[in-house]
């Protein structure tokens, strides 16, 4: 989403292209050409800021035309996701290898960090901090065990399920260990951070489970980001594909399988509505001044973009009216 939070740009790697959406008349308003595959998209300010899919590269392009301003190479692993704080800040790109690089768009300097990851976000606040996510390739792992009478058990245990969270200070150009959560969710795939930076979440294909826990859960933990242990509660949304909160309201929504995006109080986690949507892992975003959703599922040319007007409360469309008018 651009700053306007009315622009949509979704990368499209098997046409070499970037479509650009307007969330208000929900209709695509033009097809941007560029000269590599863009994946990845991020964007700070009036700047775009897409990777090339299968290499180390990072496209600095103007958000507005599509137009490149600056290519930065990372000699890196090819890079997994990007992310930035909104209006400022360094660009911080994972890669294949779960390296995180802290770029500088202005003047293309690349860093390795301290930090691991695949999945990222930054602190919306103040971009104080960085978060990322690790889920490690689930396997079977055999297990020997001497019983009683000297007898040998065997049997078969599932390693790598639980998926870990971090929590890294900014520090100039590199970030600072701070906290770790290894129990995130099981299985692993996309970690979102609530709009004031106080309360982290991952979906998971397995929910969450508490450790030596022999129940099953579909649910979605959340944590305090302070110290990424104090566990608040849990959003229940069954099989869930992400998790994503408003910017400015006390909303949160979840993307169930079987077409529901589950929306939730962001403090109580309390299911609000249902929304009907096509089914399928996806991103939402916030769009229309926070208004409306908007789910991208699958990537490419068979991509589903699809708008969701949200329920709102007649104080919170007072509270959207003053947020967006500041910016």
């Amino acid at each position: 989403m651009a700053p306007d939070t009315t622009t949509l740009v979704v990368s499209v790697p098997s046409e070499g292209k970037l479509l650009y959406f307007n969330a208000a008349t929900e209709k695509k308003v033009k097809e941007v050409e560029v000269d590599f595959k863009p994946f990845s998209l991020a964007v700070q300010g009036k700047l775009l800021f897409a990777s090339t899919k299968g290499a180390a590269t990072v496209h600095v392009l103007d958000l507005e035309t599509g137009k490149e301003q600056r290519e930065i190479k990372t000699s890196e692993d090819p890079i997994l996701s990007l992310a930035c704080h909104p209006n400022k800040g360094l660009l911080y790109a994972t890669t294949d290898s779960d390296v995180v690089l802290a770029i500088d768009p202005a003047n293309g300097k690349v860093t390795k960090t301290k930090a691991r990851g695949q999945m990222i976000v930054i602190d919306p606040v103040d971009a104080k901090f960085v978060y990322t996510g690790i889920q490690k390739p689930i396997r079977d792992q055999l297990v020997i065990e001497e019983g009683p009478n000297k007898q040998i058990k065997v049997s078969l245990a599932v390693a790598n399920a639980r998926a870990l969270m971090l929590k890294f200070a900014v520090d100039g150009t590199d970030l600072k260990p701070l906290a770790f959560q290894d129990n995130a969710a099981i299985n692993g795939f996309a970690l979102a951070v609530s709009g004031d930076g106080k309360r982290i979440a991952m979906a998971g294909g397995g929910g969450w489970v508490a450790k030596n826990s022999p129940k099953t859960s579909s649910s979605i933990a959340v944590f305090e980001t302070s110290d990424l242990k104090t566990m608040v509660g849990e959003v229940d949304c069954g099989e869930q594909y992400s998790i994503s909160f408003h910017p400015v309201l006390n909303l949160g929504v979840a993307v169930r399988r079987g077409n529901d995006l589950i929306v939730f109080n962001g403090k109580s986690l309390a299911e609000k509505e249902v929304i009907k949507a096509p089914g399928g892992m996806g991103s939402v975003h916030y769009a229309a001044r926070g208004t409306k959703l908007i789910q991208i599922v699958g990537s490419g040319v068979d991509s589903i973009v699809s708008f969701h007007p949200l329920k709102l409360s007649d104080g919170d469309k007072a509270t959207l009216k003053t947020a967006y008018s500041k910016k």
